[in-house]
């Protein structure tokens, strides 16, 4: 408490060094990070010794959504001016921590929230950590962003490239809430970190989705065979069931337990459901031929069905799915948050600066201030699909007609790359941002 009675102002900040390991099945993700705090104390006002007292108290947070090999290691007290008795403690943060997939009914086009979310009833410790409490019912402090301009640095620093194997990074935001008394009479502050990503599905449509196409479209060349051949027609039409049954177990290695379909099950389902029309279509054919009388155009319109019905449904599977994704991200690097699945109301939403970079290199980043977001004139949701559609089949003719012209290409992405990676001094250090 101050002197007035009001509780202490902690300021805080965010140092994010690494955040890797985004594992789907187990829903968990590996994030390597720091929480650096500054408050006054005014007994320190004055202070002239080269170690502080031993029974000084420290802000602490305790991370609510932690899962396995979680460590938390505190990185000393530090008195940074001694005029105005300002401390300084920070926390090493290293660990999995939960991370409930979002949008998974879009796998493998889905955006991600990852949050990760720490709670204090004015929970506090000694400097060596010895001693350690809490005052649930007194809120002792109350905890702020640093103030920029200070000399404490900025609320995000980002110490690695934010290149990751399976997502791309595109924004990070944060929500500092001070609930209500519970029923017990709790006062509790909660900070709520998120960072903002998409995945890359390219691992996704090469391994799975292609070869998951190819596959099912074989089920029409059982109609190459002789129209009274139905013993080779069944048999081939069983060797694709049997084939679709064993790749389905796969699959289900990559995507976790859910009570709901992704887009690839909607896939493979609906490829089931075309190789049983295509086993029937067979059977029927072969009973008009047997009992009816059998028109020449039977079998072409009904194959001819069948092959518009395989496009049109796996068209509507996934091609949704990719635009809904590349709306979003569209959203994200342009800061238009509102409507955005991976955005929620109240959070303080900004541009990771390696992505910022990347963007402002390639021409793409069409920057807008948080507080306009929502008066910009976006227009209606069909324009805006067949704009990011557009833009994605211009996308190979771009990229054509700049190897036409000779330029190189390639390297103007490896130039990319390597500027957007951080500098040596910033690469996943051992300690908090200065």
């Amino acid at each position: 408490m101050q002197e007035g009675g009001g509780p202490v102002v902690v300021n805080l900040r965010v140092a994010v060094k690494s955040i890797s390991d985004m594992q789907t099945v187990r829903g968990q993700a590996f994030i390597r990070f720091g929480l650096v705090y500054y408050w006054t104390d005014e007994r320190m006002i004055g202070w002239a010794e080269p170690e502080l007292p031993h029974d000084l108290w420290c802000p602490k947070m305790l991370c609510t959504t932690r899962t396995d090999n979680f460590s938390v290691a505190p990185d000393g007290l530090h008195l940074l001016d001694a005029d105005r008795g300002r401390l300084k403690r920070g926390y090493n943060i290293d660990g999995y921590v939960q991370n409930m997939l979002e949008a998974m009914q879009d796998f493998p086009f889905d955006c991600d929230g990852l949050e990760v979310h720490f709670y204090t009833e004015s929970n506090w410790e000694t400097p060596n950590g010895s001693e350690s409490g809490m005052v649930p019912k007194n809120r002792t402090y109350r905890l702020q962003p640093v103030v920029e301009g200070t000399g404490e640095g900025k609320f995000w620093w980002f110490g690695w490239d934010g290149l990751m194997d399976e997502w791309t990074l595109h924004g990070a935001s944060y929500l500092l809430e001070e609930h209500p008394p519970t029923p017990s009479g709790a006062l509790g502050t909660t900070l709520n970190l998120r960072f903002h990503l998409s995945r890359k599905p390219n691992f996704y449509i090469n391994k799975v989705i292609v070869p998951l196409l190819l596959l099912g479209q074989t089920q029409f060349w059982a109609f190459a065979e002789e129209l009274d051949n139905i013993e080779a027609k069944l048999n081939h039409t069983m060797t694709i069931l049997l084939t679709l049954t064993a790749y389905t177990f796969v699959i289900t290695g990559f995507v976790p337990k859910l009570n709901f379909l992704t887009r690839i099950d909607h896939g493979v389902l609906w490829i089931y459901v075309q190789v049983f029309f295509s086993g029937w279509s067979i059977i029927v054919i072969d009973w008009t031929v047997r009992y009816l009388e059998y028109r020449w155009w039977m079998e072409p319109l009904i194959n001819l069905l069948a092959v518009a019905l395989y496009i049109f449904g796996n068209v509507y599977i996934f091609v949704p799915a990719y635009v809904r994704q590349q709306i979003t991200i569209r959203r994200l690097d342009n800061s238009l948050l509102d409507g955005t699945a991976t955005v929620k109301a109240g959070f303080n939403y900004h541009l990771v600066p390696m992505r910022r970079q990347l963007l402002e290199q390639q021409g793409t980043l069409t920057p807008r201030d948080n507080e306009n977001a929502a008066s910009i004139e976006e227009g209606s949701l069909p324009r805006r699909l067949s704009q990011v559609v557009s833009e994605t089949m211009l996308r190979p003719i771009t990229v054509l007609a700049r190897m036409v012209s000779r330029t190189d290409y390639s390297s103007e992405l490896m130039r990319t790359e390597h500027h957007t990676r951080a500098r040596p001094g910033e690469r996943n250090g051992n300690h908090l941002a200065a």
